[in-house]
């Protein structure tokens, strides 16, 4: 099992944690209420959000771009704003944002988000558990070469280190069946300050265990095993001057 490293600075953009649900009870409104009694001291501030799904539908000579209403969203944040949480029908998100304060504070706060969720909304299982790690590493454009930020990694394709210009690669690492992890490299992608440029890793590990009650408890070993195959990739790209740049903490 992969131990993940606690920086100083870490590039960790976002980290979020969505789970989906068969339903139980027929969903009405007035969960969004209940959900919210049992959190408010912590997450106080709550907004209604509307829900859009993008598609895309092929026709003659061109593909155009869809959205549909997917009800409403409820986003319960922190007063700080460094953490949120998000219900809708069959739904339950948590987010964390700058600073990451580590997985050991991070899985707990799922833990017991979950635990609100299922004694108000009362599910019929878990069918999906998401856990994403979005980092954005910005460095000096005039000392920027990939080869020297990024270890050569088994997992992207070996061209990269020898590409000057922008790009992105895209890779499907799916060991099991139940199981994908998505691995997203980007470079320059934004425009970030004046002679900097903004990069992105971006691992999204989806597991399609089902669990039915009382197995949703065991959902604290897919979160283990979820963050352990995240770190331990992260761990294989990133090189060593950028883990100086971000810090590493002494255990």
């Amino acid at each position: 099992m992969s131990t993940e490293k606690r920086y100083k600075n870490p590039p960790i953009a976002e980290a979020l944690c969505e789970i989906h649900f068969e339903e139980g009870l027929k969903w009405n409104a007035t969960f969004f209420g209940l959900f919210h009694e049992r959190i408010k001291n912590e997450f106080p501030e709550a907004k209604e959000l509307h829900g859009l799904e993008m598609g895309f539908q092929t026709k003659p000579g061109r593909i155009d771009q869809q959205f549909r209403e997917v009800g409403i969203r409820m986003r319960f944040h922190r007063k700080d704003k460094t953490a949120l949480v998000q219900i809708s029908k069959n739904l339950l998100a948590v987010n964390l944002l700058p600073k990451y304060p580590g997985w050991k504070k991070f899985k707990p706060l799922i833990l017991a988000r979950l635990e609100d969720y299922i004694s108000v909304i009362q599910p019929k299982a878990i069918v999906r558990t998401g856990l994403r790690y979005i980092n954005r590493i910005v460095l000096p454009e005039a000392e920027f070469k990939f080869d020297r930020f990024f270890a050569k990694s088994s997992y992207l394709p070996s061209g990269i280190y020898q590409e000057l210009g922008p790009f992105l690669v895209r890779v499907e690492l799916s060991p099991y069946k139940e199981t994908r992890l998505h691995l997203t490299v980007a470079t320059h992608t934004e425009p970030a300050e004046r002679g900097q440029i903004a990069n992105i890793v971006d691992l999204d590990h989806i597991a399609f265990n089902r669990m039915e009650p009382p197995a949703e408890k065991n959902i604290g070993i897919v979160l283990e095993e979820a963050h352990s195959k995240i770190i331990g990739v992260y761990e294989s790209i990133i090189g060593d001057e950028l883990r100086e740049r971000f810090g590493v903490e002494e255990s």
